[in-house]
């Protein structure tokens, strides 16, 4: 077996924990609806990465402690590896399921108003469920390809329809179960 390079244990653990930690704060924001494909591929790598971050450290951990007490070295390799594949696939499923449509969704259709004054973008997104159907609103503020959900309905916006008001700086969302306000200005949001 091929000697590996030495490189400081605290520099992989590091690199591997903040790998780690962009990719929670990753899988903690929503796409937008056109960019959820790359959001899924930044994710996968990410996943890639760190796969490979793990594997290194422990090779390198298993090439410095084969020679002393090798059954119970190959117990510890074989449940850490059973614990980070664990691990990696429970983040490739999350990370398929972070999306709009989440569990057993699919999205039914989006329509985007823009509000190029305020630099903002409001979703409104039909999701079709098992086993009803609701609505989601979103709205995205900055620059980033990223929302934040403001509100949902109980049931799809009606397609004939168009569920919102603009009044000035306050956006009304009218729904099956109330109204959602969304003031452009100071970006807040509440229901009536």
């Amino acid at each position: 077996m091929p000697k590996i390079p030495k490189i400081p244990k605290s520099f992989l653990l590091l690199t591997f924990a903040s790998i780690q930690g962009g990719l929670f704060y990753w899988l903690s924001l929503i796409p937008v609806p056109n960019w959820e494909k790359i959001y899924q591929l930044i994710g996968y790598s990410g996943i890639l990465v760190g796969l490979l971050l793990a594997a290194y450290i422990l090779l390198h951990f298993w090439q410095q402690h084969q020679k002393r007490h090798r059954i119970i070295w190959a117990i510890a390799y074989f449940i850490l590896s059973a614990i980070l594949a664990i691990y990696f696939g429970v983040l490739a499923i999350v990370l398929n399921l972070s999306s709009v449509e989440g569990f057993m969704c699919s999205v039914a259709r989006v329509n985007s108003v823009e509000f190029p004054n305020y630099r903002s973008t409001i979703y409104l997104i039909n999701l079709s469920c098992i086993p009803d159907g609701h609505s989601s609103v979103y709205v995205q503020t900055s620059w980033l390809p990223v929302m934040q959900q403001i509100g949902y309905f109980n049931s799809p916006f009606d397609e004939s329809l168009d569920p919102l008001d603009r009044n000035n700086e306050i956006v009304k969302i009218f729904g099956s179960n109330g109204v959602i306000y969304y003031d452009l200005k100071t970006k807040k949001s509440w229901k009536w």
